[in-house]
């Protein structure tokens, strides 16, 4: 295969220098201009398709911890109390919970006064429950006007589903994995879980909010 000039001043110039007509097939002329069109560079950022990116950020497989944003309580819940810390990984020890009690971490981004932006959050929940104990509740998200242990209840913004340890377990199970879409302007800071019914025992709880993209995906995102 020979090596073709396309471009029109490169032709003029060969054609001149070294009276080429096509004979040599290593550096024959091209009878059809063809513009040199530069498509990118290697200085130039490669763009991802839309689909490719949605992909990637939907398809994590594992919740992402910072060891630097942990946050370790005695219990989870306890009678009459709400216990929501500043960090977005909590997790407690095994301790004697009691229902109609509240605790939960908070979003990324979030602190008192100040709301997550927009973007997917992936949170994820689990659970260590010993026998005869069964926990059930809702999972839902605040405005926090505060953070602690104990703490005054904030705002309900939106309740995003229910949880449940099902049967009495003594292994760690996932209770809720959930993609949510939070917007700055849905005012959310914290993420609670009330343990409203069931039977009360000894148990640990672990939850983990990671922000996955700055960005809120396009409808459809998938064709």
């Amino acid at each position: 295969m020979g090596n073709r000039v396309t471009d029109q001043t490169s032709q003029n110039g060969l054609i001149e220098k070294f009276s080429l007509k096509g004979e040599l097939p290593e550096m024959e002329v091209s009878p059809v201009i063809q513009p040199v069109v530069q498509v990118a560079t290697l200085d130039d950022g490669l763009s991802v398709s839309e689909f490719e990116k949605w992909r990637s950020v939907f398809s994590v497989s594992a919740e992402l911890i910072d060891v630097a944003n942990v946050h370790v309580d005695a219990i989870a819940f306890q009678a009459g109390v709400t216990k929501c810390d500043l960090s977005s990984t909590v997790h407690t020890f095994l301790g004697a919970c009691t229902a109609v009690g509240r605790w939960g971490c908070a979003t990324p981004g979030g602190s008192a006064g100040n709301h997550s932006t927009d973007g997917i959050y992936r949170i994820t929940i689990s659970s260590v429950v010993l026998t005869p104990a069964i926990f059930v509740g809702t999972v839902s998200l605040y405005d926090q006007a505060a953070f602690g242990d104990p703490v005054a209840l904030g705002t309900l913004r939106q309740s995003i589903g229910t949880w449940t340890t099902m049967q009495p377990h003594e292994g760690p199970v996932i209770i809720f994995d959930k993609f949510v879409k939070i917007l700055t302007t849905d005012q959310i800071n914290s993420v609670l879980l009330d343990f409203s019914i069931g039977t009360a025992g000894t148990g640990a709880m672990a939850m983990t909010v990671t922000k996955l993209i700055d960005e809120v995906p396009p409808f459809v995102i998938f064709p």
